[in-house]
């Protein structure tokens, strides 16, 4: 769980968020995300409490294209608004190696017979 003021976060996204969004370069958009009105599930009371009203993101999207297969559209929603600072194709690149990390880990697992971890005791 993301509370921490200052905490600079990425992840991808299925589908588009949309929101109040300003345009800032050929892939890049700031969005405004809004805090809902009602505690969702998952969350403690407290926790939603802390939420700002509001937090501004910024959505890199980008075409992935494999040869044989359909075009998949990405969206990638990062706290790191400065684009001079944190250029698109960096952050791209990044999370492009980062999925690999995630994907040799995974492979790993099922190798070694670690992808189905069981506790003895429950905590």
């Amino acid at each position: 769980m993301l509370l921490k003021v200052n905490s600079e976060f990425s992840l991808k996204v299925q589908h588009n968020i949309y929101g109040r969004a300003k345009i800032v370069g050929d892939c890049d958009k700031l969005v405004t995300w809004y805090k809902p009105k009602r505690c969702p599930q998952g969350l403690s009371l407290d926790e939603f409490d802390a939420l700002p009203s509001a937090i501004t993101v910024r959505e890199i999207y980008y075409y992935i294209v494999i040869p044989g297969f359909r075009t998949q559209r990405v969206s990638l929603i990062t706290t790191l608004l400065d684009i001079a600072s944190y250029p698109t194709l960096e952050i791209v690149g990044l999370y492009g190696k980062r999925w690999d990390v995630e994907l040799d880990l995974r492979h790993l697992k099922t190798t070694l017979g670690m992808d189905i971890l069981r506790l003895l005791h429950p905590r």
